[in-house]
């Protein structure tokens, strides 16, 4: 077989003659690129996290009734504590724990706003069962 079939895929481009000489000092620049790359990507930090304390602060603000108060109060307040503690975060510059605090305080909030609706709706139900209970024994009570 002969080789010489592939020899100019093998043979070194003229247009990059340092890159294909074999010598270090021509990766130098190469690495020293890499090199950056990888410490501004280490050093990136998270962004602020104005918009999930934002978006937080709307959901416990529109939980904050007095149903979700009476009905899912632990609920409600284990958001707010949580909503403080993210704005105390960002205060301090740790944004991943802002932003972390502040999710956990939206899905807080949005848990109370559930857990309230769904006792209401239970106490609808009993009130009814009652009331239907009630007349069902007085209507028992008139047919004797």
């Amino acid at each position: 077989m002969n080789l010489m079939f592939f020899a100019p895929l093998v043979k070194r481009p003229r247009h990059y003659p340092a890159l294909w000489s074999g010598g270090r000092a021509a990766w130098a620049p190469l690495g020293f690129a890499l090199l950056c790359m990888v410490l501004m990507t280490a050093c990136a930090s998270p962004p602020r996290p104005d918009t999930p304390i934002a978006v937080a602060e709307a959901a416990v603000k529109a939980a904050d009734t007095p149903e979700t108060q009476q009905y899912a109060g632990r609920q409600l307040q284990m958001a707010i504590g949580k909503l403080e503690a993210a704005r105390t975060a960002r205060t301090a510059k740790d944004y991943a724990a802002a932003t972390r605090l502040a999710d956990e305080a939206q899905l807080d909030a949005q848990t109370a706003t559930t857990a309230a609706a769904a006792a209401k709706s239970r106490q609808s139900a009993e009130e009814a069962q009652a009331a239907s209970r009630a007349l069902a024994e007085e209507l028992a009570r008139q047919k004797r």
